[in-house]
């Protein structure tokens, strides 16, 4: 686990609910923490859903190990959201890397 892995810069975002003039309740994504990753594309597929066509790309991060993120957060990166895909994981248990997998926000 070499400090030469992590090369992308990732941004861990927050939701926060807020409610309009409709009593309609917004979420909006604000920054909470940008940290150096791993960044690898899993792959794409394409679907139609409501006949309209929609691309998904899946993607894992690995960071460092950190305990305060979790599957609640959004991830930022290259411009793009990405919404996190259950728990982070602790690789082999020993709190040096997590892998965290994602897919893009359309």
């Amino acid at each position: 686990m070499g400090a030469g892995k992590y090369r992308s810069k990732i941004t861990f975002q927050n939701a926060v609910i807020t409610t309009n003039s409709y009593n309609e309740q917004i979420t909006s994504w604000v920054d909470y923490v940008t940290v150096w990753a791993a960044v690898h594309t899993m792959g794409s597929k394409e679907f139609y859903h409501a006949q309209k066509m929609f691309s998904e790309v899946s993607v894992v991060f690995e960071v460092r190990y950190r305990t305060d993120i979790t599957e609640l957060h959004g991830i930022k990166f290259s411009g793009r959201a990405y919404e996190i895909l259950g728990r982070p994981i602790d690789v082999e248990n020993r709190h040096r890397e997590l892998q965290i997998f994602a897919k893009e926000v359309v």
